[in-house]
């Protein structure tokens, strides 16, 4: 963020089009014993190396601003989740995380939420942002843990009994034949200004089922 790449830019992307110089020098910072005022010393400066293409095109999507302070500005917008996907007769969703919310929990400067929404047969939606304006359920599923990606990308989300109302004692693969769950995720940003804290929404993800109704994934096919 401070050489200005954009949130939604894999760097890799990024640097195909730009290029960044990058120079260091040490500071030696000591209070002077006579005036007790700071005192900074700087060394020379090393070489410069360059990160990046020889021929710039300049960056097309808009880099964040920063405040005062040189702190990124939050993004206006955020990506919604891509690709949700459920594992079969299992509690497990996944999704492919987007490249600014990835750098968004990279920077652990903006808290990044997880807000999944369900309902059950014919039933009413559990809204899980519902619980940032004081509906707190367990019902309503707002997870703040940090999502660790794959290989390819994908993050998982492993949801509770207690919170889809599955009954203590129940074996799951029974409930899942006969109950039907319907799912989508959505990702909620969070900062503050100053009026107190602001929240930024995604669109929502596709919608997925789990139980019954849902088909077992194909066999991988022999070559």
């Amino acid at each position: 963020m401070l050489v200005g790449v954009p949130y939604k830019s894999p760097i890799t992307e990024w640097l195909k089009k730009n290029n960044v110089e990058f120079r260091v020098r040490y500071l030696y910072n000591y209070t002077d014993r006579n005036s007790w005022e700071p005192v900074n010393v700087y060394s020379a400066f090393s070489n410069t190396v360059m990160l990046g293409t020889l021929t710039p095109t300049n960056t097309i999507e808009p880099s964040p601003t920063f405040d005062e302070f040189g702190i990124p500005h939050a993004p206006s917008n955020i990506s919604a989740p891509q690709n949700l996907v459920s594992e079969y007769m299992t509690l497990n969703l996944r999704i492919k995380v987007p490249e600014d919310v990835k750098t968004l929990q990279n920077m652990n400067l903006y808290p990044v939420f997880t807000a999944v929404d369900w309902k059950m047969n014919n039933g009413e939606w559990h809204i899980g942002t519902n619980a940032l304006t004081g509906s707190i359920s367990i019902e309503n599923i707002l997870l703040s843990d940090h999502l660790y990606l794959d290989q390819n990308g994908y993050a998982t989300i492993y949801l509770s009994r207690d919170s889809l109302k599955i009954p203590f004692g129940k074996s799951l693969a029974t409930w899942l034949k006969d109950n039907t769950y319907t799912f989508r995720v959505r990702f909620v940003l969070a900062y503050f200004d100053e009026n107190g804290v602001k929240y930024v929404y995604s669109p929502y993800s596709n919608t997925v089922t789990l139980g019954r109704g849902t088909a077992p994934p194909k066999p991988a096919s022999k070559k």
